[in-house]
């Protein structure tokens, strides 16, 4: 990514082809393996290749910013892909919306922890906790669920 804006090899022919068992990702990018049309979507501290281990037919690499320490980036696909939603903690101690009505109800698929926050995803009276520091590529029973946010300070 020589440019700073995206990268994409295909390895077709390459030693790299289905051969990659681990990648290392730089700061403030993010990479996409491909196999046929699925991809996963990797960060610095998220390099275990999973279910694309010696199976990745290319690359894209694309500039990215961390999520902020007291915030939480929501995407509407799984894999950090889509639309992202950034919502900080700015007061310190407590931060909530509710969905309703905005384009993240029921439309999120993954989401990013900062640091220094935790996040409580809620879909009616049925919550689940989001730790610091975590990236939750996939949202189980919470995917597409979704109808509030809380974001609490992480001790």
């Amino acid at each position: 990514m020589n440019d700073g804006s995206y990268f994409h090899v295909n390895f077709s022919g390459l030693v790299e082809n289905n051969n990659i068992e681990s990648m290392e990702v730089g700061k403030n990018v993010k990479a996409v393996l491909w196999n046929g049309d699925t991809a996963g979507t990797f960060f610095r501290n998220n390099p275990n290749l999973g279910q694309f281990s010696n199976r990745a037919q290319a690359l894209e690499i694309y500039p990215f910013k961390e999520v902020a320490p007291t915030c939480v980036r929501l995407w509407t696909k799984e894999n950090f892909q889509g639309q992202p939603f950034d919502h900080c903690m700015n007061n310190g101690s407590y931060f909530h919306v509710n969905f309703a009505g905005s384009a993240e109800n029921n439309n999120i698929e993954s989401i990013e922890v900062g640091k220094r926050v935790k996040a409580v995803l809620w879909n009616g009276v049925e919550n689940r906790t989001f730790l610091p520091s975590h990236d939750y590529s996939r949202l189980g029973e919470f995917r597409n669920r979704a109808q509030s946010l809380e974001l609490y300070p992480s001790n």
